[in-house]
C-alpha cells in the first residue's frame, strides 16, 4: 500500500513541477522576480506561503 501511494506520487512531482513553473510564467513580474533562481523545493515551499493577493498584484478586476 505505501509503495503504490509513493509509486503515484512520485509520477505526479514532475507535471506538478512543470504546471507551476507554467503558472509562473504568466504570474505578474514582482512574483516571478521574488521567484526566480528557486530550486524546486524551495520553490514550492515559498509559493505555498503567498498569500492569494500576492499573486494578483497589478491584475484587472
Amino acid at each position: 500500500m505505501f509503495k503504490l501511494a509513493k509509486d503515484s506520487a512520485v509520477k505526479a512531482r514532475t507535471p506538478a513541477i512543470n504546471q507551476l513553473k507554467a503558472v509562473l510564467v504568466v504570474a505578474d513580474p514582482a512574483v516571478r522576480e521574488r521567484l526566480s533562481g528557486l530550486g524546486n523545493r524551495e520553490l514550492f515551499r515559498t509559493c505555498a506561503r503567498l498569500s492569494p493577493r500576492e499573486g494578483e498584484a497589478g491584475r484587472e478586476r
